[in-house]
């Protein structure tokens, strides 16, 4: 048994996979935590932006595209988690997937609830100190506090955190339609959710219940800043996307045909098209008030609206060719196009962050009130507030390397290199899988 679990750590640090129990394994890709990484630092990025308004927090995915640093993340969120937990699905039983998903939903709500009650104590101990940031758990501690625990609002860029717990609990559901071959049900589910969410009935039914709550003297929204029967459809996408790969059932190498290329071509266009409506719409072109009809009645951000979809899709499509079949592209700058991007999202710094998204996710929050509390919520300058940035993004790694230390003692000793006979490494890529039988 000892033998047994001394190879099974040794295969974990040598061939690149995390060995979750005896003849099951689930293979990390570093290109998929790279990606995860990118997208943490955007957020970090961005959001300190909204108060900071510098040039450098101005530079990401949002500036020439519909899809953003939220949808990615969010989309890379069900592809992992399909990943691992589909993996228990497929190579263990239902129960053993429910299980581990229990207790992934538990750590996430740990965290969750972690952050709530921080903002809590703080917003007590400031008072009126605190602001507009911390007014409602300095208004309504019990009320706000409460609702927020149980997942019905938040506060600010509070939300992502809260909707992942709901997908969560959700994802059992997909994933055995998936393994029972359901494929267009749950399809066909999502599809019609995604639907109804753009719609004025959800936006209707929060704004009656914060009616409600305000008439008994409680001055918050159910809300958690996102739709979630429209963001929902991009997380079900990460998990098909994960579930095939972790059932080897797709083949990348058929992206190498001349439809496909063709394809990427015509996504590469819509990207430009995209991206010159969207600099319309974010240096008012038209006018500023047709900026704020386009964003805020016609297509809403918070709802996964048709054009941030089909964006996010296009972009989806473009990086997903770039890093699969980009390398044997006929055209030359492409070819370099591609090993960039593959030689940028497998960097060590940012398949680090990746791979801790939870803990720095949760970082980025503090960092985030610390620095509007700091601020007092006004802009400090282009010099400090691109400082300020900078500093914040650095500080991302001190949760990553302070958990990743937390794994590594958890794990136990390091085993010397050498000390086994284990066959050499082979180079780790995106996974290239042949087409089932089925």
């Amino acid at each position: 048994m000892n033998m047994v679990k001394i190879l099974l750590r040794q295969a974990q640090r040598t061939y690149g996979f995390h060995c979750t129990s005896m003849g099951q394994h689930v293979m990390r890709y570093p290109i998929l935590d790279g990606f995860r990484g990118f997208f943490l630092i955007m957020m970090m990025s961005v959001h300190l932006n909204q108060l900071l308004q510098t040039r450098i927090g101005h530079l990401s995915p949002g500036l020439v595209s519909f899809g953003d640093g939220a949808n990615g993340f969010v989309f890379m969120s069900g592809l992992v988690v399909s990943l691992v937990y589909g993996g228990k699905l497929v190579r263990g039983s239902p129960a053993a997937m429910y299980k581990a998903i229990a207790g992934r939903w538990l750590t996430i709500y740990a965290y969750h609830a972690g952050l709530v009650l921080i903002l809590l104590a703080t917003a007590l101990l400031l008072g009126p100190a605190g602001g507009t940031l911390l007014r409602p758990y300095s208004e309504h501690p019990a009320a706000f506090t409460g609702a927020s625990l149980l997942l019905l609002t938040c506060s600010h860029d509070m939300g992502i955190l809260a909707m992942y717990l709901y997908f969560v609990a959700a994802t059992p559901f997909f994933l055995i339609l998936f393994h029972r071959g359901h494929i267009l049900p749950a399809a066909a589910i999502s599809l019609l959710l995604w639907a109804v969410g753009q719609t004025p009935f959800a936006g209707i039914a929060v704004d009656r219940a914060g009616a409600a709550i305000g008439r008994l003297g409680y001055n918050f929204n159910f809300d958690l800043g996102f739709n979630l029967m429209g963001w929902q459809l991009i997380y079900v996408l990460g998990l098909y996307a994960g579930y095939r790969l972790v059932t080897r059932s797709v083949d990348f190498s058929i992206l190498r045909g001349r439809p496909y290329e063709l394809t990427f071509y015509i996504c590469v266009a819509a990207f430009i098209l995209f991206a010159l409506l969207r600099q319309i719409i974010v240096l008012d072109l038209i006018s500023a008030r047709f900026s704020h009809r386009f964003n805020h009645e016609l297509f809403h951000r918070h709802n996964v609206s048709v054009i941030h979809l089909v964006s996010f899709l296009v972009d989806l499509y473009v990086l997903t060719w770039l890093a699969q079949a980009g390398p044997w592209a006929r055209s030359a700058p492409i070819r370099r196009v591609a090993a960039a991007i593959r030689w940028l999202f497998t960097r060590r710094f940012l398949t680090f962050l990746g791979q801790h998204s939870l803990q720095v996710f949760a970082w980025h929050v503090m960092v985030l009130y610390a620095a509007i509390l700091l601020t007092q919520g006004r802009p400090i300058g282009e010099i400090s507030g691109t400082l300020l940035i900078l500093f914040a993004v650095a500080s991302l790694f001190i949760p990553a390397g302070l958990h990743a230390a937390y794994k590594k003692r958890q794990r136990g000793p390091a085993i010397p290199v050498g000390a086994l006979d284990v066959p050499p490494p082979r180079e780790q890529e995106w996974p290239r899988f042949r087409q089932s039988a089925a």
